[in-house]
């Protein structure tokens, strides 16, 4: 939601699958436009997921916080910088992660795409 011509505040929720498991997570996100070519998003909350535990279980479901630092070009590309603590069978780990990311249109456009290769192959794979 805008508030004001340069700053927006909103909400995200995070479900993820992958080799370690599932994760899921609520954040707060705030953005701050930086002029007409940029902003900066911010945001933070809740996070759960499986996290590496030691023998004989190897997993364990981990519970704490995740923020993320994003610098956007347009609402096009951004560079980001996203940490998480977790703490797990009275442990506590931590990861932090830097990557690229896609503004609103262009993720749309490659989520689509994304789709409908795997629709494509998933067909190509089908006994006639």
């Amino acid at each position: 939601m805008n508030h004001g011509p340069s700053a927006a505040f909103g909400a995200a929720m995070m479900l993820g699958d992958g080799p370690e498991g599932e994760r899921v997570g609520v954040e707060a996100r705030a953005r701050r436009w930086l002029g007409a070519h940029g902003a900066v998003d911010v945001s933070a909350g809740p996070l759960e997921a499986l996290v590496h535990a030691p023998p004989p279980s190897g997993r364990a479901r981990g519970y704490g916080l995740g923020a993320d630092v994003s610098l956007m070009w347009f609402d096009w590309v951004g560079l980001t910088v996203r940490g998480e603590v977790l703490r797990a069978e009275g442990r506590t780990v931590h990861a932090l992660y830097a990557g690229a990311r896609l503004g609103t249109y262009p993720a749309v456009v490659v989520t689509a795409g994304i789709g409908a290769l795997v629709s494509f192959f998933a067909l190509l794979g089908r006994d006639p």
